[in-house]
Order: structure tokens, then C-alpha cells, then sequence
């Protein structure tokens, strides 16, 4: 945590992987931080897995929606 809060606050350049458990799982991205400035560090997909994943941020669109209140 503090070693995440010094790179967003721009004391030091360099990469974190923020998560949060989901189930069993830990899910999360690295960013790569300079300057305070965030970068979504993603790996390349195959076309199989790039379906995969806009399947699966569908579902968590959805997922988030149905919980905005009315």
C-alpha cells in the first residue's frame, strides 16, 4: 500500500499490480507509474482471449448497473 501511495503521489517512478479478491481469486493490472501518472500495463491477448475479456467486461458492466440505484 505505501509503496503504491509513493508512486501516485510522484515520489518514485516504477510498476505496482493493484487487485481485489473476487471468490478465491485475486484479480488486478499493473500500473506503471511516472510522475504521479498512471499506465494500465496490459499483456497482448490472442483473439481468443480478447473475446474473452470483452465478454467478461460485459458481464461486469452489467453486473454494476443492475446495483446503481434508481
Amino acid at each position: 500500500m505505501l509503496s503504491a501511495l509513493r508512486k501516485s503521489l510522484p515520489l518514485v517512478d516504477g510498476t505496482e499490480e493493484l487487485s481485489t479478491g473476487h471468490g478465491d481469486d485475486w484479480l488486478g493490472i499493473p500500473l506503471r507509474f511516472t510522475a504521479g501518472q498512471p499506465v494500465a500495463c496490459l499483456p497482448d491477448l490472442d483473439a481468443n482471449e480478447d473475446a474473452q475479456l470483452s465478454a467478461a467486461a460485459t458481464k461486469l458492466r452489467t453486473a454494476y448497473q443492475a446495483l446503481r440505484p434508481s
